[in-house]
């Protein structure tokens, strides 16, 4: 099993531009979870996808992998 995350700032750009996904409010510890209905990679649709919501800093420190 895997997680999915996402940094908060874009969470919130998420909930704003699309006040009809679901938010499960601290469902991940104390973090919200966003329910995104379908996410596109190259010609395949997948979905839902849950993204739990992380710091911005937590994001970008620890869960981007640079090359």
């Amino acid at each position: 099993m895997s997680g999915s995350f996402i940094a908060s700032s874009i969470f919130e750009r998420w909930k704003k531009n699309h006040p009809d996904w679901k938010i499960y409010h601290a469902s991940d510890l104390d973090r919200d979870i966003i329910e995104v209905p379908v996410v596109k990679v190259g010609t395949h649709e997948i979905g839902p996808v849950l993204f739990a919501r992380r710091k911005d800093e937590i994001w970008s420190e620890s869960m981007i992998h640079k090359a």
